[in-house]
């Protein structure tokens, strides 16, 4: 049986110099699936997503949805994208399993925590300026910067866009203490949820981040499309 993909709609034109199309996937011309690819352009190179992927559970571990990731690239190098990205929930084991065995590489993770409590204050010592009006503060250990983050509103939730220690002061508490304050920030500005993001060679933030009580929401992975 012959595995293929065929459009489902025409390609669309996003936001942000964006374009995506969605796709059947097929065998012997009988619908078992579908998937939904997107290309971007950011600087310097071509983004390819795969943006969602599925088999009828009729139709699973008969290699459908191998054959049609690997098209789904086919289609990606012909809109000139030289890598591919795809987003995966830890608990999809299935699909960790695909990407692994495609010759995927993890880049990072999305964790998210509930806000219910206000933290405790900033250990003594140190201090939090605002900075500009885009939820933006430097921490202060005495008169000298030890730290700076940033929040975004991202529907009911924040995102914590940009976080970073000083390099002598890393390995001292200091982002912790920069996590909690950016945690109130967050609460005061009426977000239930704060949003992170963790690079995959970056042990020591994700270990950080699960003593905090975050929980990773999404596992991203790449391959380059040589």
């Amino acid at each position: 049986m012959t595995t293929t993909l065929r459009p489902a709609g025409p390609p669309r034109n996003e936001t942000g110099n964006t374009s995506s199309r969605s796709y059947d996937i097929c065998v012997n011309g009988r619908r078992v699936g579908g998937l939904e690819i997107e290309a971007g352009e950011p600087p310097g190179h071509r983004t390819g997503t795969l943006r969602s992927l599925f088999v009828e559970p009729a139709e699973r571990h008969r290699g459908r949805a191998t054959v049609a990731a690997l098209a789904a690239e086919e289609v990606l190098r012909a809109w000139g994208c030289d890598e591919i990205r795809v987003s995966v929930a830890p608990a999809g084991r299935a699909a960790t399993r695909l990407v692994v065995a495609l010759g995927y590489a993890p880049t990072g993770r999305a964790l998210e925590k509930i806000l219910a409590v206000a933290p405790p204050a900033l250990p003594e010592g140190l201090t939090a300026r605002p900075e500009g009006p885009n939820g933006g503060y430097i921490l202060l250990d005495g008169d000298t910067e030890a730290g700076r983050y940033e929040l975004i509103a991202d529907g009911e939730s924040m995102r914590l866009a940009t976080a970073g220690i000083s390099g002598p002061r890393r390995g001292r508490g200091y982002g912790r203490a920069l996590i909690r304050h950016a945690e109130g920030s967050a609460l005061t500005a009426g977000a239930r949820r704060l949003l992170l993001s963790v690079p995959a060679d970056d042990a020591d933030a994700l270990r950080l981040a699960s003593a905090l009580g975050y929980r990773t929401t999404l596992v991203h992975w790449r391959k380059p499309l040589l």
